[in-house]
């Protein structure tokens, strides 16, 4: 259920010594949702005591470019920062950022469309360096600090340039075969757990070959991020023979056009049952990609072998669909998914009184929202809806996200996100609220303060479904 934000290492560090050496360059295929979507290239240079990591990617998300035309990162032999540079562009915003480390403290420089500012943050002496979005990298670095013959979890301090220190957790998970569409290697399994400051905690997970060099980067969420070293190929699905149909088809909700994918069976004598599969919460493209796996594809493939048509969709605002995701609510996503059901009874291959729901996750929640719209419908499936109100189960998903935090943290985080709870029932204390993050922090606030998630904290699915 939560918003996640790319926040992407930038680690720096390696042994110095009396002599210099400069890495060959490499890169990284990188790709979000199953598509290509970026790539970088970097080298690495050692000398007596500093070691400077240099490279440029470029990364689309959402129809947003991103291009970091230089990056620059300089460190000691103890991996300790000292100087960073940054010109990147992002959309139409040209921004530059220029980073001394000393004495506990970061300088920051930041120019964004021709106007400087500066700010200072305090940063332990022995913080890792982090920036948003790409370049990936520099993860490698992490690997020189990490204790692979630890199995329990290892902490550290990252600096997110230009922004705020936050905890990392690292556990390492052992050694396993990983295939790739080239070749197959056994690669060192790490998994990441970065704290944010509102509480979320964003999971990522990364291979590293004997040579503590990154072959794979994974971080789950709507936005599926893989990213690949040059070399590995990314593995391919197998087409399997069809025994059915798959139309492209849109149809209308109010003023916007959805798009989405028409399963039928090749073999039909008469109007089909059909079903229609509701995602749950995040931006989710009509096949629901949950780290790799196509949960609705799967699903609509299953069904329609077994004689029935499935609908699924892009959810408003993404992939082919129209509209804005970012402010619409629940009742708008059941508004999205009640068309569907118009929109198949309509059809002439459909049996328009044999037409059933399936959602998953929030997807329950539309399902049960549609169905006490409309008594007509066949049937409703629920799969791992919440049976408690939308409170609780963020609650419910702060305490587990933030499990590995000492008890004095998670208890701080838990507290500030009762108080943004009640904040958002009543509309009063958000002035406190914005007090306790930084600055920098604050637009993170701007997802609570959203209508999808005031009217998600007041749903009651077991109200919804006595109505039923």
């Amino acid at each position: 259920m939560l918003i996640h934000k790319l926040l992407l290492l930038l680690l720096a560090g390696m042994s110095g010594g009396r002599w210099l050496t400069t890495q060959a360059a490499d890169g990284f295929r990188i790709y979000v949702n199953d598509q290509p979507a970026g790539r970088e290239a970097f080298s690495v240079t050692k000398t007596e005591g500093r070691i400077t990591w240099t490279g440029r990617a470029s990364l689309e998300l959402r129809s947003l470019l991103i291009t970091i035309g230089s990056f620059t990162l300089i460190t000691d032999a103890q991996h300790r920062p000292r100087e960073a540079h940054v010109k990147a562009t992002v959309g139409s915003s040209e921004q530059e950022i220029r980073t001394t480390f000393a004495e506990g403290k970061a300088r920051n420089e930041i120019t964004v469309g021709g106007t400087t500012t500066t700010k200072e943050d305090a940063v332990s002496p022995d913080a890792l360096v982090v920036l948003s979005n790409v370049p990936f990298f520099l993860y490698e670095v992490l690997a020189q600090r990490v204790d692979f013959s630890r199995t329990g979890p290892q902490e550290f301090r990252i600096y997110v340039l230009p922004q705020i220190e936050l905890p990392l957790t690292v556990r390492v998970k052992g050694r396993e075969r990983v295939s790739f569409a080239n070749r197959s290697d056994d690669l060192i399994h790490l998994e990441l757990a970065l704290a944010q400051p509102a509480g979320q905690t964003i999971s990522m997970e990364m291979w590293m070959d004997d040579a503590r060099r990154l072959i794979k980067l994974v971080i789950p969420g709507p936005l599926f991020i893989e990213v690949y070293r040059e070399g590995y190929e990314r593995p391919t699905e197998r087409a399997a023979p069809k025994e059915y149909d798959a139309v492209e088809v849109t149809f209308a909700s109010g003023e916007i056009a959805l798009a989405g994918t028409l399963t039928l069976p090749r073999e039909r004598s008469h109007p089909l049952p059909a079903v229609v599969l509701i995602a749950g919460s995040g931006p989710h493209e009509r096949d629901q990609n949950v780290a790799g796996v196509k949960v609705f594809a799967q699903i609509a493939e299953h069904l329609t072998r077994h004689g029935f048509a499935v609908l699924r969709y892009d959810k408003r605002g993404v992939g082919r669909s129209g509209g804005r995701y970012e402010t619409a609510t629940t009742s708008d996503f059941a508004d999205d998914a009640h068309a569907a059901v118009r929109f198949l009874r309509a059809r002439p291959e459909i049996a328009p009184d044999r037409i059933a729901l399936i959602g998953h996750s929030e997807g329950a929640i539309v399902a049960l929202l549609v169905a006490a719209r409309d008594p007509s419908l066949q049937a409703i499936v629920l799969m791992a809806g919440p049976a408690t109100s939308g409170e609780e189960v963020v609650l419910e998903q702060q305490a587990y996200l933030l499990r590995n935090l000492p008890e004095k943290d998670r208890q701080e985080r838990i507290a500030l996100q009762k108080k943004i709870l009640e904040a958002v029932k009543t509309d009063r204390g958000w002035e406190e609220i914005e007090r306790a993050f930084p600055p920098e922090a604050r637009a993170s606030l701007a997802v609570a303060r959203s209508p999808w998630f005031r009217e998600f904290v007041r749903l009651r699915p077991l109200a919804l479904l006595e109505r039923l």
